[in-house]
């Protein structure tokens, strides 16, 4: 008869699911006013108590004694008439009325003291305290990260525009992996893009330079021992050389081993590369095709006058 009945288990998993979700931190953090979590408890009807007493009783002991002298819940008890269980009463609501008492019935005091750390640790930084109480809970599986990472952000906060590289962060315990490991959260408590380009860019850092590799043919007047250039797109952009052609091949072996069109260069496109292709001036001036990555590669025909435009759209194949 007391299958389903309402255990100290059952009144615990209720409070957990404000736990899980954050919201018990949050309003703990934010100095909220706790707001009661009433549980309505599953027990036996007046009509039943009489069958089982010996049942009734072990049930009503189980939840008086779940409460832990009211440390971890109260109990509100309704009169029911008779004169078989004790004071003629049952249990038919568990009520948690505080933080204190929820923290000791899903048995998380240490973890809301190491989440109290992780405030004093943040007092002095705004953002990264509001980040900890918007996500407590990623902030707790953190760990011992949080000293550093508060160290980075200030690091990163404090050089912003200032067109350094992020190898060059010097913030203690913090490096280069660490803060690339950790980009999601320090772009969140930056107010940033999390992708690696944006990252930079929206703090004003400086990207590591990017290499475009191109193949020229002999008779554009470059020194002809140089039979591949891997230059910064900037630079190759001022590159005095007028090809009468250019092969964009995305796929690195195909760039190697196609043949270079006569008076002409063969550039290693590299997908995202492709923008960056497409910015160089004396592109415009050249039939430019392109080389996908198809199963049975085919050379898409781009060519003049689209000149630069056309090959800012290099990555969408042809028909």
């Amino acid at each position: 008869m007391s299958s389903g009945w309402t255990t100290p288990d059952d009144i615990a998993a209720k409070v957990r699911r404000r736990w899980d979700d954050g919201s018990l931190l949050r309003g703990y953090a934010n100095g909220d006013p706790f707001d009661p979590i009433e549980v309505p408890l599953r027990g036996p009807k007046p009509s039943q108590v009489g069958d089982d007493i010996a049942a009734v009783r072990q049930w009503v002991a189980d939840l008086d004694a779940g409460r832990r002298n009211d440390g971890r819940y109260t109990l509100q008890w309704q009169s029911i008439g008779g004169r078989q269980i004790g004071r003629n009463r049952l249990p038919v609501r568990a009520v948690v009325s505080s933080p204190g008492q929820a923290w000791l019935l899903l048995g998380v005091t240490s973890l809301v003291r190491r989440f109290d750390e992780l405030l004093a640790l943040a007092r002095q930084h705004p953002q990264v305290r509001a980040w900890i109480i918007d996500h407590p809970h990623d902030a707790l599986g953190l760990g011992a990260d949080m000293p550093q990472l508060i160290a980075a952000y200030v690091w990163l906060d404090s050089h912003r525009q200032s067109n350094r590289y992020l190898r060059e962060i010097s913030a203690p315990g913090v490096d280069t992996k660490f803060a690339e490991r950790h980009r999601p959260v320090l772009a969140a408590m930056l107010g940033v893009s999390s992708t690696a380009l944006g990252f930079l860019a929206d703090l004003g850092l400086r990207p590591k330079p990017r290499l475009v590799r191109l193949r020229p043919a002999p008779s554009l007047g470059l020194p002809a021992a140089l039979t591949e250039l891997a230059a910064r797109p900037d630079e190759l952009a001022r590159l005095e050389i007028d090809p009468q052609r250019a092969l964009i091949v995305e796929n690195e072996i195909s760039y190697l081993s196609v043949n270079v069109p006569e008076h002409g260069v063969a550039i290693w496109g590299k997908g995202f590369e492709v923008d960056h292709v497409g910015r160089l001036p004396w592109l415009a001036r050249a039939d430019v095709q392109y080389l996908g990555r198809h199963r049975h590669p085919r050379v898409c025909h781009i060519g003049p006058p689209t000149g630069v435009a056309a090959a800012d759209t290099l990555g969408v194949d042809g028909p």
